[in-house]
């Protein structure tokens, strides 16, 4: 990150207090033409229609001053004007991930992570390593499994008490879904061949009705519960390492996908000591909502209104996922069972409808088909009931859905809130995700393209700590549908790629019109927010598979540096 000092330090004072008023308009001009800064010589996408690429912008304060040609921006440089050659890189809007995690994917930085180990080998290896390296911990907790690293897609206590015997042990699935424990966990937790599941849950039983360690959706919580907490001051110190990572992949924002009341305050800390992010942020929605829940979220609402840190939304959760056959389907599953549906579609009515009047953007989580479905219904009959128009209610992951109801999104002006990074073909979906779906079901999956077709706003996020937020990689997974090593040989689901003119503007203008902010955000244009970010290569003309080559230069918040690459 880049230290500010002298004249710099002062800029970004003065920046910070500019953003403060930025949704109130913009910043108000000196009484000279000079700009604080200008980027010259570089090929700037700016995502607006009427003036997608121009050569050079200036910057005052905190907001875009003028775009044009480098020539014209020229003029706007004055005595201290700090110039940034380009030298033809290519630049755009800083990107906006609609779908993270933050508190979870700052601890993944640090903590055990069994991400890309295709098996179990590699598994046992880096549980072992972890374990060896901090003898001192009470708990190995940490996650990031997938389930074809597993024979049969599940992993067992036994696998786990191989690895770990003297202390407890519970690992989460990288998707979040499945908890891996144990015996001393499930000793701990009393859970045994009597212990009922739980609503909305399941313990995985063996032949003999025993615990097999795996525990899907809310099941989770009978171990989670005794798992050491963080402390604020260790939340805040990972929310930091969290958000200088962010910057590091070119994000100036990202929407957290459900938070903790409790954690609001260590988050707003967060970012005033490291104000490198913009987070627009979703409270957890209560399931009944009662006049007196709604009042306490509203008060939140209004107390966390900043420029860095906005309460907008609520976030439920309407089914599970793919590959634990707890995602909801119209058809069954191979061996049956159509999912676990956590709403019935009459109390989802009530809640949607509770905070669509209270002035709430609703985001419901919905993999599966029939609950995309329940979202949509649920979403269109209170827009109905309340007389209400442009809450942009979302429906987060769209994992599977019937082709016949994508244009509904349109026509409710729900937000697709996807994930790019859900395409991405790697061994697990294979021979895990496909399979469970089957081929119709298959050939519908990540249907960006299909989305975009539908004339839905496709918003695009990572689900971090599921997936990294790597935008890059992101955005390479939506134009090719392979992994980094180009297979599968033709891509999976082809017929679902699309550009990546299309998969930027998920990442930029789309995703800031999700949270309601395309006015000031997603898009460069006069008045509207500095944010950009400087790549290492031009996205609009790079060979689809050369895409993963690209790397990150320099990201830019409110005018000021975030994140600059060694060397640039």
């Amino acid at each position: 990150m880049k230290r500010y000092t002298g004249r710099a330090a002062l800029s970004l004072l003065a920046s910070l207090a500019a953003a403060a008023g930025l949704r109130a308009g913009a910043t108000a001009p000196t009484n000279t033409g000079r700009a604080d800064r200008v980027f010259l010589n570089g090929k700037i996408w700016t995502a607006e229609p009427g003036k997608p690429v121009v050569e050079a912008l200036a910057v005052r304060g905190s907001t875009v001053l003028e775009l044009g040609s480098s020539q014209e921006i020229r003029k706007l440089v004055g005595k201290g004007t700090d110039v940034v050659d380009l030298r033809g890189r290519f630049a755009c809007p800083g990107f906006i991930d609609a779908h993270v995690h933050l508190l979870g994917g700052s601890w993944s930085l640090s903590e055990l992570r069994l991400d890309d180990a295709a098996d179990l080998a590699a598994v046992e290896a880096r549980v072992r390593a972890w374990v060896k390296a901090n003898p001192e911990a009470r708990w190995v907790t940490g996650g990031g499994w997938s389930y074809g690293a597993f024979p049969g897609g599940l992993p067992t206590r036994a696998q786990l008490d191989a690895l770990v015997a003297d202390r407890p042990a519970f690992l989460d699935s990288y998707d979040g879904h499945t908890g891996w424990a144990n015996s001393a966990a499930l000793k701990l937790a009393e859970v045994t061949r009597f212990s009922k599941d739980p609503p909305g849950g399941e313990i995985v039983r063996d032949a003999a009705g025993e615990p097999t360690g795996a525990l899907k959706e809310s099941a989770q919580r009978l171990v989670e519960r005794l798992v050491p907490k963080h402390l604020p001051y260790e939340n805040e110190s990972a929310l930091r390492r969290g958000i200088a990572q962010a910057a590091a992949w070119g994000l100036t924002g990202v929407h957290q996908a459900g938070i903790d009341e409790d954690d609001l305050e260590v988050l707003a800390k967060a970012l005033a000591a490291q104000p490198q992010l913009r987070v627009y942020a979703a409270l957890w929605m209560e399931h009944d909502p009662t006049p007196d829940a709604l009042a306490r979220q509203q008060d939140l609402r209004a107390r966390y209104s900043g420029p860095r840190l906005r309460l907008g939304a609520v976030k439920g959760f309407l089914d599970g996922v793919v590959e634990s056959k707890t995602a909801f389907m119209f058809e069954p599953y191979p061996g049956g069972g159509t999912g676990v549906p956590r709403f019935t579609q009459d109390e989802l009515d009530r809640a949607v409808l509770a905070y669509d009047k209270a002035g709430w953007q609703v985001m419901l989580h919905a993999v599966g088909d029939r609950a995309v479905d329940m979202a949509l219904t649920a979403f269109e009959r209170a827009a109905q009931k309340n007389g209400t128009r442009g809450r942009r209610h979302r429906v987060e992951h769209i994992e599977v859905s019937r082709v016949a109801d994508l244009p509904r999104f349109k026509a409710a002006g729900v937000v697709a809130s996807t994930q790019a990074l859900f395409a991405y073909p790697d061994a697990s979906s294979l021979s895990v995700y496909a399979p469970m779906l089957g081929p119709e079901r298959a050939r519908r999956a990540m249907a960006f393209k299909a989305i975009d077709d539908a004339g839905a706003t496709q918003a695009f996020g990572s689900d971090w700590p599921v997936y990294k937020a790597d935008v890059l990689r992101g955005i390479a997974a939506a134009v090719t549908r392979t992994t980094l090593e180009g297979t599968p040989a033709g891509g999976w689901q082809p017929q679902q790629r699309i550009s990546a003119e299309a998969a930027l503007r998920h990442f930029t203008r789309d995703a800031a019109y999700a949270e309601s902010a395309e006015t000031e955000l997603g898009s460069l244009a006069k008045g509207k927010a500095a944010d950009l970010v400087v790549l290492s290569q031009d996205l609009l003309s790079v060979p689809p598979d050369r895409i993963k080559d690209t790397r990150v230069m320099l990201t830019v918040l409110a005018g000021q540096d975030t994140y600059r690459a060694q060397g640039f």
